[in-house]
């Protein structure tokens, strides 16, 4: 049997109510709809939509699980239906508006950690070689030693170690 996709997204159109939804968009598998009131949402009646998996509401947006392809395809009935979609700029904005305390603040801690969190990692891994290359007992296994190197190496290295926490902790 075909599954009829205009039905589907009317059935949820119809339970989440057009005039609740201020934008939609989706991933591979979710629906993601930001609404004015999530609670007002009869969570049972979509679960009883035809493929649909299940719901759940995270980062202000109510989230329908409908499964990879099924969902692309809801998503554009959807859009037949003339449902107002703002710019992702305008849903993060309207979403960040929403939060209030705690999660607020983690948000905001998120927005300016998250960034330096790869420059971090990478920064610590040029620590751990820089910690063997130019160690004089890992060195003297192979009957060298840390003077071979120029000192211009040594402080390039340094610079490239150093500098990141240097920036970013201080």
């Amino acid at each position: 049997m075909a599954i009829n996709y205009h039905n589907i997204a009317s059935d949820i159109l119809d339970i989440v109510g057009k005039e609740n939804i201020i934008s939609t968009t989706h991933c591979a598998t979710r629906l993601r709809l930001v609404v004015r009131d999530h609670e007002s949402i009869d969570t049972k009646a979509i679960e009883r939509v035809d493929e649909v998996k299940g719901t759940f509401y995270n980062s202000g947006q109510y989230q329908i699980i409908l499964g990879t392809g099924i969902v692309n395809k809801v998503f554009e009935e959807l859009e037949t239906m003339n449902i107002s979609t703002v710019s992702k700029a305008d849903q993060d904005a309207y979403i960040k508006s929403q939060e209030k305390g705690l999660k607020a603040v983690m948000r905001t801690l998120g927005d300016i950690f998250v960034p330096i969190v790869p420059v971090i990692a990478a920064t610590g891994l040029f620590l751990g070689v820089k910690g063997v290359v130019f160690n004089d007992n890992i060195l003297g296994l192979a009957g060298i030693s840390t003077d071979i190197f120029p000192e211009y190496l040594n402080q390039l290295v340094s610079v490239l170690t150093d500098t990141a926490f240097g920036f970013y902790l201080h």
